[in-house]
């Protein structure tokens, strides 16, 4: 059974039946080079979004790595199991988490690498230092990814300091992650989940509601366009880094 994920086309159509939202011209900003601009302009230019689509599986990478540990420590799996799920017992479980990222999630950071210096750009080249910066992720096939890896990866890329103390990516203040690939026995089993996080003392409370409503918005959105959601489970994690 096909499933329709919602593409950046359909993001984009959601956003254009919104008020005081606009999309931000892809020619905007390119006046210098290396100065590529966000995405989306909500709430009046009060928050700048950069949406990221994850459409590559990376699956393979987090087996094998899981593979070599569990020859390494001599574990036994009896059934399938998430990467959580196998390790979360062992004593150095943080490190192990850290690896994975690094193996199944190298998508993730690259995303919040690019969204951070276009939101960055944005802000310094339309004069809005104070807006808030809203990555938006979609993974419709990063079936490594799933709802309990994915909350520790995001919280561990949204927690990264440089050297100097900065915030490694500090133009991101809040992150929704939105989830549609198959899981479970059946192949049209879908795993369809929301994850909202923000950065304590970046968002107050009327941008957290806001941007919970998007998500609300979004969801309704789907249904009235028509993109169907099938044998879904539902999980939403609204929550703080």
């Amino acid at each position: 059974m096909m499933i329709r994920r919602m593409t950046e086309k359909d993001f984009s159509r959601f956003v254009d039946s919104l008020p005081e939202c606009e999309r931000i011209p892809r020619d905007r900003g390119k006046h210098r080079e290396g100065r590529q601009q966000a995405d989306y302009f909500f709430r009046h230019k009060g928050i700048i979004a950069e949406l990221k689509c994850f459409d590559e599986d990376m699956t393979s990478k987090l087996q094998l790595l899981a593979d070599m540990l569990m020859k390494q420590r001599n574990l036994v799996l009896l059934g399938s199991m998430s990467f959580n799920g196998i390790f979360r017992s062992q004593p150095d479980y943080p490190k192990l988490v850290l690896e994975a990222i690094k193996k199944a999630d190298s998508a993730l950071v690259r995303a919040f690498t690019k969204a951070n210096s276009q939101i960055q750009h944005t802000k310094e080249d339309n004069t809005l230092p104070d807006s808030l910066g809203l990555l938006i992720l979609f993974n419709n096939e990063n079936k490594a990814l799933d709802p309990g890896l994915s909350n520790l990866a995001l919280r561990y890329c949204l927690q990264q300091h440089c050297a100097d103390g900065r915030p490694k990516y500090g133009s991101i203040d809040a992150c929704i992650y939105r989830s549609c690939v198959a899981a479970g026995r059946r192949a049209n089993q879908i795993t369809y989940a929301w994850q909202t996080l923000f950065l304590p003392g970046k968002c107050d409370s009327v941008a957290q509601g806001y941007i919970k409503r998007l998500v609300e918005w979004c969801d309704r959105f789907d249904w009235e366009e028509g993109i169907p959601w099938e044998g879904q489970d539902r999980l939403d994690d609204p929550s703080w880094v």
